[in-house]
């Protein structure tokens, strides 16, 4: 937990810094119709039909995705090579990768990821839209949130643990 919490240290503040690169120069039009398709997917699968495993990892490919389109469109490769390395680390994007979504899944409520999404939303238009400061502060204030969620989640599991072992 604690390398998780880590990697999202190092996370905030270097996508913070992506999106306040992104939104200071004119986006191409490629990358916001990448951003806008990712987020019209990721909606579909959060919002539409029974949230089960499968989508929580469809989910979890597109959250993904919108974030690696934004680290690569800010055309910073120690940005892109740092974050990589941030998740790396505790090997959090790993089961993302390979489809083995069980374990990473436990992590994030269907509510939270509904609530990540609408994020991605804000960030988006902060990207679109600027000022840079804005799509900084929402990048950052949403991975915050997310390496919270994810502390609590640990601690539940934690003293769940410890509460068996008693």
């Amino acid at each position: 937990l604690t390398d998780v919490l880590h990697s999202f240290d190092m996370r905030i503040a270097l996508e913070g810094m992506a999106c306040r690169t992104l939104a200071a120069k004119t986006i191409p039009e490629r990358i916001v119709e990448l951003l806008h398709a990712n987020l019209e997917r990721a909606t579909d699968i959060v919002e539409r039909g029974r949230w089960s495993a499968t989508r929580q990892g469809q989910w979890l490919e597109c959250n993904y995705e919108f974030h690696s389109t934004i680290l690569a469109a800010a055309e910073n490769p120690y940005l892109v090579h740092g974050v990589e390395q941030a998740r790396r680390a505790p090997q959090i994007y790993e089961a993302t990768r390979r489809r083995q979504h069980a374990e990473i899944g436990r992590w994030f409520t269907h509510d939270e990821v509904r609530q990540a999404l609408a994020d991605h939303r804000r960030i988006a238009r902060a990207l679109e839209a600027g000022p840079p400061d804005r799509a900084e502060f929402l990048m950052r204030e949403h991975i915050y949130t997310n390496r919270e969620q994810i502390r609590q989640h640990g601690a539940v599991a934690r003293s769940a643990d410890v509460s068996v072992c008693d």
